[in-house]
This record gives C-alpha cells, structure tokens and sequence, in this order.
C-alpha cells in the first residue's frame, strides 16, 4: 500500500524505531507492543476515507489485528489524503469515536525571524538531567495528562524511546535554556528524506517571548546544514497561535489529516 500523505509518512519514521509498521493488502498496521495504551504506536492506516459501511469493518479489522494485546483500551484509524470520496465521519462520531483534524504544515527552507530571543541558549539534550527536564516540561504544558502514577510512566516510556532515537543518530530533542532553566524544547528527527517536527513547547512562564521561532528556526537550520535536500514537516492548527508562528516562519499547509479513535 503506497501512502500519498506525508504527514502519515513522517509519523512512521516514530512508528517504525519504536515498533512494527506491517503492509497488509489494503490497510497498515503500527504496533508498538512495550507501549499497548499509545494510541498513535497502536491504530490503523487505511487508503481511503471511512464510508458508513466501514465502521464495522475496521473495528473488527483492530480487534483481529490487536486480540493478542493486554491493556489496549481503544481502536484507532487514520487514512491516506489521496482519496477523493468524502469521509462519513458523522457515522463514527456517533458511535463515540473523537475526531482530529490537523493540518500538516511543509516547507523546504524557512524564513529567518523577524525577531530572535537573544537571552536563551540553545543545545540538544544529551545528559539523563535534561531528559528529566524535558518530560517535566512536557507534563506540565499537555492538559491531556492526569496526576496519575500511571500517566507520568506512559510518558516516560514514550521519552525513553525518543531519547533511543537522538542516541541512533536519527535526530535531536533541542532544548532552550535561559541560565539553567529549560523554557522550551522541540524534538525534530529525520528519515534522510523529510524532517519531522513535534512536540515544540514553551514555558507557560516565558510565552510571547520568540523563544518558540528562536528554537525553531535554530533547529531547522542546524539539520539543513547537513541535509539541504529534508522537506520539513510540521503538524499544527493553521488558525491557532503555533499555526501562524510556522507559517510567519515559512511553513505552508499542504494537506489535512484526520484521524478517528474510539476508547472504551
């Protein structure tokens, strides 16, 4: 199955360190077997758009594909951009699955800032410390966290493996420092061919300052420098606040992409 999205594209560059991405004759399988509540390391990749009729179908598609999986709570699916037909997302809603919607955002090189935040350093992280430093900034600043023990290990196992990946040469979480404080990271890996963005963070204490386009701009020039040829890529809402940073910046939208999940 040939994928046309390059959103869906950059996300398996995750997908595959991390688990299996499986081809099957008309849909794509990522697994993610150390980390069964992730949602987006555990879902469905289909050709075409969901019709009605297709509700029961790929639910029972996931359940066949993950039956041998304990602790997974949920059916996830997304599907390329190529396909025409329009979706029938209001059949899926119905039945409790929640819908995303983001646009994917590209762009070959991008525009230095009008502004440059002057007091901040910026380096990849490196010590056990600033990874320490970055999953508690990322805690604090995704409202989609709990209190709970169970939340915080969820996160840690996804930061382990990031941090598996910056140590495979595949690319670098970047971190802004103003003294010793970390005010804002973003992790930015690459497949020699595109460029993936995410997780770009600031201090809920340092907003309004540029330091998100100062680190944004610093990371894409740092990587350019020893890949001229990456296409970055970065997912974000065009008509919210990062959206406009990224564009002010170069970004532009090339398509969108949904995607459906469906928890129990």
């Amino acid at each position: 199955m040939f994928l046309h999205s390059v959103g869906l594209k950059s996300d398996l560059i995750f997908n595959q360190f991390s688990g299996c991405v499986d081809v099957r004759d008309n849909y794509i399988k990522v697994c993610t077997a150390t980390n069964p509540n992730y949602y987006w390391g555990n879902y469905l990749i289909f050709p075409h758009a969901p019709q009605i009729q297709d509700f029961e179908k790929w639910t029972s598609i996931f359940e066949s594909e993950f039956s041998s999986f304990g602790g997974i709570n949920h059916k996830a699916f997304a599907w390329d951009v190529s396909e025409s037909l329009p979706a029938n997302l209001e059949y899926f809603t119905e039945r409790g699955c929640s819908l995303e919607t983001l646009s994917v955002m590209t762009a070959q090189k991008l525009n230095p800032p009008k502004t440059i935040n002057t007091e901040i350093s910026i380096r990849k992280a490196e010590s056990t410390r600033d990874w320490n430093d970055i999953i508690n900034l990322q805690y604090q600043v995704d409202e989609s966290n709990s209190e709970s023990a169970a939340s915080r290990l969820y996160l840690e196992k996804k930061y382990s493996e990031y941090r598996k990946m910056a140590e495979a040469g595949l690319g670098s979480w970047y971190c802004a420092f103003k003294g010793q404080k970390l005010v804002g990271d973003l992790r930015l890996f690459n497949d020699k061919k595109t460029g993936r963005f995410q997780n770009v963070e600031t201090h809920p204490e340092f907003r309004n300052q540029g330091i998100c386009k100062t680190l944004v701009s610093y990371s894409a020039s740092d990587v350019l420098n020893k890949n001229e040829n990456l296409t970055l890529v970065i997912q974000a809402d065009v008509n919210e606040i990062a959206g406009k940073i990224y564009a002010s910046l170069g970004f532009k939208e090339t398509e969108k992409l949904q995607s459906l999940c469906l928890v129990s």
